[in-house]
């Protein structure tokens, strides 16, 4: 890749969207600050409120329209050429992105292709990543999506929902790209209300949405996770907002030919020692029933001191596809100071992405 910050190279794929019909995001979206939580996915800004300047030009075409437009790459700089204004070509000389109208159809001509690869070859890692959205939401293949920033072997939420058609998927992305992500997934420019870079997602569905055209998602059972227990006479407390930890789902990952899955709740924030750190490691192979892992553990307060959970979990059915809940109780034992302690507790969440078992694994 090269030298571009990721907000420089965001900001001049942003000026070359609207000249190329092809909008791209101004910023990665694990870059954006945490911001408030939202109340529901519904919220609306109120109707007296203007939307702000947008950069975008008043007609998006969508990504369909311009991939039929493409011929080929030096056909694509040809034609953006004469209609580039000298400003914005001084403002990339400036910015040292001499090669930025190659790259636009460089990207084009990947997605058309469908060749993630190419996307890969770009200036720009932001760049790169949002060709591979475009690519794996225009052709449904979750495959090619990028990996997630924040969440390791996890899929970037966003392209994952768009290209699984699956706006369920919606739930795993931050809390406050939820409604773009909404808003693709089910064409709907009204959920962009809310988000800080409306224009943009505005200027996404008219790209995108109608290549996605998924169904609203089903209301989820909120996530939970609770641990019953004593210790010493005290009730044993998960810290609060534990089963915030699992709210944006979970991944399914391969230990040899099976599933592992690890749930943790939040550290606790009293010092005292029944203040308990948990988590659950649940694996299951095939048909065989689901056993708690070695490492599961319970951690007692602020230092958090730790202990091998042992025990037994049962699940309300093994998730098979991406959006599937993963919902059970557990019960198990850990040994402190040379006394066995009994704990039970419950959890639910989703499976926001799985790590596909290697071929040799295959019935």
């Amino acid at each position: 890749m090269g030298t571009l910050s990721r907000r420089t190279a965001g900001f001049c794929a942003l000026l070359l969207a609207g000249l190329a019909g092809c909008p791209d995001e101004a910023t990665d979206p694990a870059e954006e600050p945490p911001g408030p939580e939202r109340a529901s996915r519904e919220d609306e800004a109120p109707p007296d409120e203007a939307p702000p300047a947008s950069p975008w030009p008043a007609d998006v075409r969508s990504l369909h329209e311009s991939l039929e437009h493409f011929e080929s790459v030096d056909a694509c700089v040809a034609g953006l050429r004469p209609g580039l204004a000298v400003e914005v070509a001084e403002l990339f000389a400036d910015l040292q992105y001499v090669d930025a109208l190659h790259e636009v159809c460089r990207g084009l001509d990947a997605v058309k292709r469908g060749d993630p690869e190419t996307c890969d070859g770009l200036t720009s890692s932001v760049v790169a990543r949002q060709c591979r959205t475009r690519l794996a939401t225009y052709h449904g293949t979750p495959e090619a999506c990028p990996s997630d920033r924040t969440t390791a072997g996890a899929r970037d939420p966003l392209c994952l929902a768009w290209a699984t058609r699956n706006a369920g998927l919606c739930d795993a992305a931050p809390a406050h790209l939820q409604g773009r992500c909404l808003a693709v997934a089910t064409g709907e420019p009204g959920r962009c209300r809310r988000d800080r870079e409306r224009a943009t997602c505005e200027a996404l569905v008219a790209r995108l949405g109608d290549r996605v055209n998924a169904d609203p998602p089903a209301d989820r059972e909120p996530a939970a996770f609770t641990l019953d227990g004593e210790l010493r006479g005290d009730a044993l407390a998960l810290a609060t907002g534990a089963a915030e930890e699992l709210a944006h789902g979970i991944v399914v990952r391969v230990d040899g030919c099976g599933h592992v899955v690890r749930l943790e709740s939040g550290r606790p924030h009293r010092a005292t020692d029944s203040s308990v750190a948990l988590t659950l490691e649940i694996g299951w192979t095939g048909e065989d029933p689901p056993t708690l892992g070695t490492g599961s553990e319970v951690a007692l307060g602020v230092v958090g001191t730790t202990y091998a959970l042992r025990g037994t979990v049962d699940l309300e059915g093994v998730p098979e596809t991406l959006g599937d809940p993963l919902e059970g109780t557990f019960r198990g034992t850990f040994t402190r100071d040379a006394t066995d302690h009994e704990v039970t507790g419950t959890f639910r969440t989703f499976i926001r992405d799985r790590e596909p078992l290697p071929a040799r694994c295959a019935p």
